[in-house]
């Protein structure tokens, strides 16, 4: 394998590195958006952790619109 054009390392190795740098950028612009209030993750149910076959059950049920989340039991109070 020779050495890559734009001088990075050749091969899988620079796709790799090239991949990571764009889920580094594609993932800090999402979580700023989400910072700012301009994205709001769509949530339909929380959970305790003591109750997580409950929380399993909905979310395989697929009869909910949003993400099924489970909480340490502390944080549902």
């Amino acid at each position: 394998m020779g050495e890559a054009v734009d001088g990075g390392p050749p091969g899988r190795l620079g796709r790799l590195d090239a991949y990571r740098c764009r889920l580094n950028e594609d993932l800090t612009q999402v979580l700023g958006l989400l910072a700012d209030g301009v994205l709001e993750p769509q949530i339909a149910a929380r959970f305790p952790l003591s109750d997580t076959a409950a929380a399993l059950a909905l979310a395989e049920s697929r009869t909910v619109a949003g993400k099924v989340v489970v909480l340490p039991d502390a944080r549902m109070s």
